[in-house]
């Protein structure tokens, strides 16, 4: 026989990719612009209630940026113009209804860039929901072995081997 079994649940955490992107003359220039902006968001966060351990840094990058001008022969060249700067945060927080918050308050202080926004089970609710869906399917399994046995008189003495198939397959709303 087979089992299987079905759950759902509210999601509990809250991920969201946000940063400063900042441009200037100078890699020095376009860095220390970056870190200042970066700084003020990182504090208005942190003063409306996220915590310091919520965020992290996901990515940062620093690199030139290029024009291309035609020279008095025609040919095209690459011009150095300047240096971007790109600091993104990672911020996963269980303040799932504050998500609009926190995107008001990161724009409000600096923040460019809010790249992605998920609402995810934490690892922990899923580890729990895959332990109840396994005894639930292994619950209905057994059932069902019993029903199918009753009308041929016998009953179950042992279990011959069991499969778990590990597919959780989330949906999120």
């Amino acid at each position: 026989v087979t089992g299987s079994a079905t759950a759902s649940s509210n999601t509990d955490t809250l991920i969201m990719i946000l940063g400063v992107e900042s441009e200037a003359k100078t890699a020095n220039e376009s860095l220390s612009k970056n870190s200042n902006a970066l700084n003020s968001v990182i504090s208005a966060l942190i003063n409306s209630g996220i915590s310091k351990d919520d965020i992290q840094t996901s990515n940062f990058r620093i690199y030139p940026l290029y024009d291309s001008i035609k020279d008095s022969n025609g040919n095209y060249q690459q011009i150095l113009i300047g240096y971007r700067v790109s600091n993104i945060l990672s911020i996963q927080t269980e303040k799932i209804d504050s998500a609009g918050n926190i995107i008001d308050v990161a724009v409000s202080s600096g923040a460019n860039r809010v790249d992605n926004v998920s609402f995810q089970l934490s690892e922990d609710k899923l580890q729990k929901i895959s332990d109840d869906l396994i005894a639930d399917a292994i619950n209905d399994a057994k059932q069902k072995a019993t029903k199918a046995l009753v009308p041929l008189k016998q009953k179950i003495v042992g279990v011959k081997s069991v499969i778990v198939h590990d597919n959780l397959m989330p949906y999120y709303d």
